[in-house]
């Protein structure tokens, strides 16, 4: 199964979309949280089986469960795909995850083992790199991203580690960590980053933040199975309160290097923070770069906006190497 290139909304106006789509591309049909409302009053399901029906896959990338495991495979489009079933999957049913991987597709889990044992020896293992944040939503996917673009062409070998629906689709593997029973997200964890050489590096996609109230639980979880080495701080300029949630201010971003230091050092007593990557999306570029040099000297730590790149951004993947 190719990438995905098609957002589908069945909103006003967007099953046009989807027709226009079907005479130029043969990919799979992306049902995003922007759906959401189009499937909650029942619109969807038959735009996306009309697309079914026409010899494409589609993959639900939703916090919502939409494909159900007993629904059978819809498969009108065999003919068109010689012979080839089109499929409904969805991101967080494990149950895909056979039927994908035999097609050569989007893989959803990544098998590992785990990487100490009680005395937390992390010697002559690989490095890992774990995105925090104040808050969710705010850059930790991209942070991530842009570090394994920059060890790589640094000849560094590394692998981005998708732990959410839109991260998973860009790197074609992955855990969908909302989806994990909280038991065992820890245990997740683990697995999406196993056993390696020492010289290699997986940057793993953070979620949530150990401030939010409702997605703590998933921050933790990551922190702790993972057993990052490496921990970069992500924040967005301006933004004062939790997302979504108004009574709850955001913590400052000492406080946020402390506790992800604190807990994270349960399972690696070795962790260390390598610096800030804060999002400047809200300021013009004067702005931004006079708030990287003043955060960096109030933190003494490399502050900087991967989208912006520049001397900043080298100087926080060198920390993140050192």
């Amino acid at each position: 199964m190719r990438q995905p290139v098609t957002a589908a909304n069945d909103c006003s106006g967007r099953t046009a979309l989807l027709s226009a789509a079907r005479s130029e591309y043969r990919e799979p049909i992306l049902a995003d949280d922007f759906a959401r409302q189009a499937l909650e009053a029942g619109r969807f399901t038959e735009s996306l089986e009309s697309q079914l029906g026409d010899g494409r896959d589609a993959v639900a990338a939703e916090h919502q469960r939409r494909v159900q495991p007993d629904q059978p495979v819809n498969e009108p489009g065999a003919q068109q795909r010689g012979g080839e079933p089109a499929a409904a999957f969805d991101q967080q049913a494990g149950q895909a995850t056979v039927a994908q991987q035999a097609k050569g597709g989007l893989q959803i889990d990544t098998p590992g083992r785990m990487r100490f044992g009680g005395d937390h020896d992390h010697s002559g293992i690989a490095q890992r790199l774990l995105t925090v944040g104040t808050d969710c939503a705010l850059g930790k996917k991209y942070s991530a991203l842009a570090i394994t673009r920059a060890f790589k062409d640094r000849g560094v070998a590394a692998d981005f580690r998708a732990t959410g629906q839109t991260g998973i689709l860009i790197s074609g593997h992955g855990i969908p960590m909302d989806a994990v029973v909280s038991d065992f997200e820890a245990g997740a964890a683990e697995m999406l980053s196993p056993d390696g050489p020492p010289q290699h590096w997986d940057v793993i996609e953070g979620q949530g933040s150990l401030f939010h109230p409702s997605y703590a639980a998933v921050s933790l979880g990551l922190l702790h199975g993972s057993q990052a080495d490496v921990l970069v701080v992500c924040h967005q300029a301006g933004r004062t309160h939790v997302l979504g949630k108004p009574d709850y201010p955001l913590p400052t971003l000492e406080e946020t290097i402390e506790l992800n230091l604190r807990l994270g050092s349960r399972t690696n007593p070795a962790i260390r923070c390598a610096g800030v990557s804060l999002n400047t999306s809200t300021l013009d570029a004067d702005a931004a770069r006079e708030l990287l040099a003043t955060e960096m000297q109030r933190l003494g730590l490399p502050v900087a906006d991967p989208i912006r790149g520049g001397p900043e951004f080298k100087q926080l993947v060198d920390a993140c190497l050192a």
